[in-house]
């Protein structure tokens, strides 16, 4: 008998496409540049220095990964890194699956060592 019930399949999947979205150091630098402002692709291809097909790549894992989120205007898109959802009485929420527990929100932006391990450090 287990006490920790077995994550569900939706679950996981979300984990994995968020640990996918921050496992790439050019992914983590462009949440660092989102964390400023929101920027369209063209903007985000100069300030990185990569070809558009790439940072469209990038931006779509992102996405897929819930790190960040899409504005439409007209024929451009425009990306922000997305926010935890809060709750008032008990701040943001973030699930305990997919932050470890020493870390405190689920935006990542860089690693670090941490209580004599090492972890991504969230912003």
């Amino acid at each position: 008998m287990s006490l920790h019930p077995a994550p569900q399949e939706q679950d996981l999947d979300s984990l994995a496409a968020f640990l996918k979205a921050a496992g790439d150091p050019l992914r983590l630098e462009v949440l660092q540049v989102l964390g400023q402002n929101s920027f369209g692709v063209l903007e985000l291809c100069e300030i990185m220095a990569i070809k558009q097909s790439g940072m469209s790549h990038h931006l779509k894992v992102l996405a897929q990964g819930g790190l960040v989120e899409r504005r439409r205007e007209g024929n451009s898109i425009f990306y922000r890194r997305r926010l935890p959802p809060s709750d008032a009485a008990t701040g943001p929420h973030v699930s305990s699956a997919a932050v470890p527990a020493h870390c405190e929100s689920a935006v990542c932006v860089s690693s670090q060592s941490v209580n004599g391990g090492s972890c991504l450090q969230y912003a």
